[in-house]
């Protein structure tokens, strides 16, 4: 969020600085979305379970419509009203979306990995807080905080168990499927399975690996 009067500045210009409070808002308002919001509907539909896509679906369109006319109009809370109705949609939408997996799938939220995740991000929110801008240039400002942030959140989120074994794998198999393009990418697993390692106690490479078992849950669906 630090970022934004430099988005602001370098997209829309400076007159538009008044938004800046609208842009950090709406960062915090798409958190569900970090959480897995978008990964309901595929995992379901990948189990053939349409109906539960249906659900997580239906559910966040409802919270829309009651609470965008609510908190915009009524409260007149005008477009922070939008932006609340906005995160009570994605939030109701994840958290249908984690009940069913939970209840229909036997696919649990990892909440210990999740509170990683946050602890980490704020790290990394204060690690780009206090940097001092660059001086004449909101690129270069822009391009610094980037780096920053994501240099602080690739280190500690192995470290703080945010990032897995089996989670590299995944990554593994995904970038060695681009070719040279993934060339970069594979270099980051490397460095994530060297952090993850240190953090373990161990050599990088020693230890069984983790294996990944998939099996199609057998409960009925709703």
């Amino acid at each position: 969020m630090p970022t934004a009067p430099l988005l602001i500045r370098i997209f829309y210009g400076g007159a538009f600085l008044s938004g800046v409070p609208y842009l950090q808002l709406l960062a915090l308002a798409y958190i569900p979305i970090a959480f897995g919001y978008t990964v309901h509907p595929a995992f379901f539909n990948g189990f053939n379970r349409p109906r539960l896509t249906f659900l997580v679906y239906a559910s966040g369109a409802v919270v829309i419509a009651v609470c965008a006319p609510l908190f915009a109009v009524y409260l007149g809370l005008g477009v922070y009203g939008i932006i609340y109705a906005t995160f009570a949609y994605l939030f109701a939408a994840w958290a249908v979306g984690t009940f069913l997996a939970d209840r229909y799938m036997g696919a649990r939220l990892d909440a210990r990995a999740n509170l990683a995740i946050i602890g980490v991000s704020v790290l990394a929110y204060l690690g780009t807080a206090f940097l001092p801008p660059v001086a004449h240039s909101s690129v270069a400002s822009l391009v610094l905080d980037i780096a920053v942030f994501f240099g602080i959140y690739l280190t500690l989120a192995p470290v703080a168990g945010a990032v897995t074994a089996t989670d590299l794998d995944v990554m593994q198999r995904t970038f060695d499927d681009l070719g040279a393009l993934g060339s970069p990418f594979r270099l980051l697993v490397r460095y994530e399975r060297l952090l993850l390692s240190l953090r373990r106690g161990r050599r990088p490479g020693s230890g069984a690996q983790a294996q990944e078992t998939g099996t199609r849950p057998e409960s009925a669906e709703p």
